[in-house]
């Protein structure tokens, strides 16, 4: 099947990746700097499912542009025969700018990231003293 050639490379990929980033990136950094190393580990798992799962995807793409009811094993001969081995990651390049893993997201993750540690803390404070005003009755004096 065309399709667990792609999901499961990229699955376990990911998966085994992220597992073994994570924890190597938080020992290795300080404690604060903890979401980065997250963050990171993610998004350098998510490239490597990606560069994975290219050749299934490849295989997918050709399979369902097909008119004709060939087995996967040919269609991955005849793309060998062809390209060869360079012929399975053909389109990479426009998985990367616009496919499911987008570098976008660990800058979007990033922003947020950094406004919540950045304001959260004074908004709450504000919350908190206004909170505080009104039960001591003080309200006109912040």
């Amino acid at each position: 099947n065309a399709m667990m050639a792609k999901q499961i490379p990229y699955t376990i990929v990911k998966q085994v990746s992220f597992d073994v980033l994570a924890p190597l990136s938080l020992s290795v950094l300080r404690p604060e700097l903890a979401i980065y190393a997250v963050i990171g580990s993610a998004f350098v798992s998510s490239v490597l499912s990606t560069l994975s799962s290219h050749p299934g995807d490849m295989l997918l793409s050709v399979v369902n542009s097909s008119k004709s009811k060939r087995q996967l094993r040919t269609l991955a001969r005849e793309i060998l025969e062809r390209d060869g081995v360079k012929g399975f990651f053909t389109g990479l390049n426009a998985r990367f700018l616009h496919g499911e893993r987008r570098p976008s997201m660990a800058g979007t993750w990033h922003c947020y990231i950094f406004l919540t540690r950045r304001y959260a803390p004074r908004l709450a404070l504000i919350a908190a003293r206004r909170s505080w005003a009104h039960r001591d009755g003080a309200v006109g004096r912040i």
